[in-house]
């Protein structure tokens, strides 16, 4: 019951911050493109430098030593995942694009937006670092079979995307963990001050971007409901299992439920959008998802995290 309130208790903290997302863009208090600047905050300033502390601080040698593990059996689930995300996604849309969304939502959750934020409160710092650690495969994902997917002009994957914000910033921490360089003071507090805005401004910009979308039109859409309890439940409690057959340790059990437990992302509505795409399946896989991870997240953490 202990972790159950507690994470019950950061999910309405999340949710309170959505919601002032969502009203913000409501009552067109902020101008329409506000979405695009929040985007654009979150992934050059706040995400690089939550990025940067957790390196810096938990990169060391011994730290990769002991935990390169993770990455590998991150690299196998995703593997998984990606082919239960081509076979099962044919059963939700006949349309190419909308089929794609189905794809990557089967394979990405949102463990950036949501479970840093999640296992950082709940967990700390060291934690955290295990987690960006075991998701790396994750990330390479999303930049590489993720973008072919969501991109509807995109036909194979381009190494520059690879070259972003997210990506350079966690190999620069990762040099200065490694190598124990110490950064001025005040760039250490100008980062730390930067990576505590990490929750609020990812939820309100969540939030704002569900808020272009009509609610009732995205709520009645029913098989967004099956795919949300499939992501939220479903899949993280299958790896889980799998998992614990195999013989993995707690501490690897605990991250992929944590990774593949979270709500459906906002890439598919952020990325697809800045192409033109049709984002309204997106946007009400986004929104259902999420207000039922109010509820599943403290049950599945309760149940599956010791």
């Amino acid at each position: 019951m202990s972790i159950f309130s507690t994470t019950l208790n950061q999910m309405l903290i999340l949710f309170l911050f959505l919601f002032i997302g969502y009203m913000l863009k409501h009552l067109n208090i902020l101008p329409e493109n506000s979405h695009i600047v929040l985007a654009k905050v979150e992934n050059f300033v706040i995400i690089p430098s939550l990025n940067l502390y957790t390196f810096i601080s938990k990169c060391t040698p011994e730290n990769l030593a002991a935990k390169w593990i993770y990455i590998v059996y991150c690299l196998g689930i995703t593997a998984v995942a990606t082919l239960i995300g081509l076979f099962l996604s044919r059963f939700f849309s006949k349309d190419i694009n909308t089929r794609n969304v189905y794809k990557y939502s089967f394979v990405i959750a949102n463990f950036g937006f949501v479970g840093f934020v999640l296992v950082e409160g709940l967990f700390g710092t060291d934690t955290l670092f295990d987690f960006m650690l075991f998701t790396l495969p994750l990330q390479v994902f999303i930049y590489t079979i993720g973008c072919v997917w969501l991109i509807p002009s995109q036909k194979s994957f381009q190494l520059k995307s690879m070259i972003n914000p997210m990506f350079i910033s966690m190999l620069a921490g990762a040099v200065i963990g490694l190598t124990g360089l110490k950064l001025p003071s005040f760039l250490m507090e100008a980062i730390t001050a930067s990576k505590n805005c990490m929750s609020p401004v990812a939820m309100i910009l969540s939030g704002f971007v569900i808020g272009n979308y009509g609610l009732k039109s995205m709520l009645v859409k029913k098989h967004v409901y099956v795919m949300s309890l499939l992501r939220l439940i479903v899949i993280p409690a299958v790896f889980y299992y799998i998992l614990y057959f195999l013989g993995a340790n707690s501490n690897i059990l605990m991250l992929t439920v944590c990774a593949f437990a979270m709500p459906l992302g906002l890439n598919p509505i952020i990325i697809t959008s800045a192409y033109g795409g049709d984002t309204t399946e997106a946007a009400s896989m986004a929104l259902i998802s999420h207000l039922m991870a109010i509820v599943t997240i403290p049950i599945m953490f309760a149940i599956f995290i010791k």
